[in-house]
């Protein structure tokens, strides 16, 4: 049926006489016979390769299989030249572009923001925040804004992500918050600009402290559309941050102390005013 089409496309004068029903089931034929030809000939290619030298062996008093298909390929080759017009076996195929992808280049810094929506000074806060967390108890926690839709391509993101991953060193004990303005297709409605994805090791650690609901709690707060619409994406995504690494130090400084919700204003400026450089 695509070969036919094609022809079609090629040949419409002659699809359309009705006097060449001959000529269209003798070139249906010739297309059939190629194409199963030509699948042979593939055929014996892969299952000929382990055996290369073999066949190179014998080449000089027996025929290769790929030889005897070409040969039986030829008549039908002759036939299609015969009822098509003239150029159409001999024109080029022009093959599609190759689209080159242009490289992910490794992160610099704790915060990655390829949409700028964190100011410089804000990303260069959370960068020496998120470094003195790591100085002083060993945590990673990183920040990546990336671009906006690149999440829902699965395959393209999983590129976008390998060389971040590489170069920030993620693991089953770092932490990673991704800050991604999302929208609802269909009804344009805005997403939760927050996912907060934490090492099943670290969570291991402070095992029945820094729990799933935690997390979802403070995500859900600080990426709210809401709360988003009313300070900022830059304060958003900065108060969510600190929020964390508020409750991380405190995880490793009281093994005891708990957090059910997040983290209070009070509290969060408490703690992070103690490990200011």
């Amino acid at each position: 049926k695509g070969s036919g089409t094609r022809a079609q496309t090629l040949m419409p004068h002659f699809w359309g006489d009705p006097r060449g029903a001959s000529r269209r089931r003798a070139l249906r034929w010739a297309l059939a016979a190629a194409a199963l030809i030509g699948c042979r000939n593939s055929m014996d290619h892969a299952w000929l390769a382990p055996s290369a030298g073999i066949r190179a062996a014998n080449s000089e008093s027996e025929p290769s299989r790929v030889e005897l298909s070409r040969a039986l390929l030829r008549p039908a080759t002759l036939l299609l030249g015969s009822l098509l017009p003239p150029g159409v076996l001999a024109a080029p195929i022009e093959a599609e572009p190759v689209v080159k992808e242009v490289p992910v280049e490794a992160p610099v810094g704790a915060v990655r923001d390829d949409v700028g929506i964190l100011t410089p000074s804000n990303k260069k806060y959370l960068d020496g925040l998120l470094a003195r967390l790591e100085q002083e108890t060993g945590l990673k926690v990183r920040v990546l804004c990336p671009p906006s839709g690149l999440q829902t391509k699965r395959d393209a993101w999983r590129e976008y992500l390998r060389p971040i991953n590489k170069g920030w060193g993620i693991d089953q004990y770092s932490l990673v918050i991704v800050a991604d303005q999302r929208f609802q297709i269909g009804s344009g409605k805005m997403l939760g600009l927050l996912e907060i994805n934490p090492g099943y090791r670290l969570q291991e650690r402070f095992q029945y402290r820094l729990t799933n609901d935690l997390l979802f709690r403070i995500k859900t707060l600080f990426g709210d559309p809401k709360y988003v619409d009313a300070k900022g994406t830059d304060v958003a995504v900065r108060d969510a941050v600190e929020n964390i690494v508020a409750a991380l130090f405190t995880f490793v400084e009281d093994p005891s102390k708990r957090f059910f919700n997040p983290v209070s204003a009070d509290e969060v400026r408490d703690i992070l005013k103690k490990h200011k450089s």
